[in-house]
């Protein structure tokens, strides 16, 4: 009798180590993409199993093609880091590129980077030397950011003010997305990048000196400009300090009274 209890516990033991009663493993084998991904995580860190990263990439790749969005931006970031595989990237970027179709704000974001990404110097050579596409960066980056993405918003705004050979430059949206990572996030780069428009006339092609001097110093006071910026913001501060002075001493010696608003000519060339 002992030697049948024996006998049974083992196979309860072992059902459970080879996964034929683990409640997990059988929902995935049923085609449950989230638990396919669940099931990818626990033998990333054997939690319930005993680790494994081979069982835990070929769950999450199964995940993935069962459609799981997380899994397929995670399978998507596996495979854009084979930058010496052709093969291997383009389908890293597929992937990237069904995850964002389905909201992904990360597979967006993540396409619009490796769109503007160089390449690295270290790796001459890559697929990234016939990657670039900066039409298509802003096209995944504005997806990014319409999904409140701070570093998508920048990278809009910053492609939209610069322009570049397939992107027509636009000032005014430019900002209007500076702005909103100014105000949503209180980012300080994007303060002072937008203090710095405003003020040197990119905007609307004048100079909008106060608008501009406050935005920076809002960038200047934020408690994470010194980590953010360095010495940016007060080199900034400093110029546009310098200029406000400037511009109401000759005020003062013309007799006329500078307002808010008024229109300068830019202060430099940029």
């Amino acid at each position: 009798m002992k030697a049948i209890f024996l006998f049974a516990g083992f196979f309860l033991f072992a059902g459970f180590v080879f996964g034929q009663s683990n409640p997990l493993i059988d929902r995935a084998r049923s085609g449950d993409s989230l638990a396919m991904m669940e099931l990818s995580e626990a033998y990333s860190f054997g939690k319930g199993v005993k680790q494994n990263d081979d069982s835990a990439m070929v769950w999450a790749t199964r995940a993935a093609k069962a459609g799981n969005v997380t899994a397929q931006y995670f399978e998507g970031l596996r495979l854009t880091r084979e930058i010496y595989s052709q093969k291997k990237f383009k389908e890293g970027i597929q992937w990237l590129e069904k995850s964002g179709l389905k909201g992904s704000v990360e597979a967006n974001e993540k396409l619009a980077i490796l769109y503007l990404t160089h390449p690295p110097v270290d790796a001459p050579g890559s697929v990234f030397e016939k990657f670039q596409d900066s039409a298509k960066a802003l096209n995944f980056a504005r997806k990014a950011a319409e999904g409140n993405s701070l570093t998508s918003m920048k990278i809009v705004s910053i492609l939209l003010m610069k322009g570049a050979k397939a992107i027509k430059k636009n000032p005014v949206e430019a900002a209007r997305w500076m702005e909103k990572a100014a105000t949503d996030f209180k980012d300080p780069e994007a303060q002072l990048s937008l203090g710095i428009w405003l003020f040197d006339g990119r905007v609307n092609g004048r100079n909008e000196v106060f608008s501009g001097f406050e935005w920076a110093k809002k960038a200047f006071d934020n408690p994470k400009s010194n980590i953010d910026l360095g010495t940016e913001a007060d080199i900034e501060m400093h110029r546009m300090d310098q200029f406000i002075k400037r511009i109401h001493n000759a005020t003062l010696q013309n007799n006329f009274f500078l307002r808010p608003g008024q229109d300068f000519l830019p202060t430099r060339e940029l």
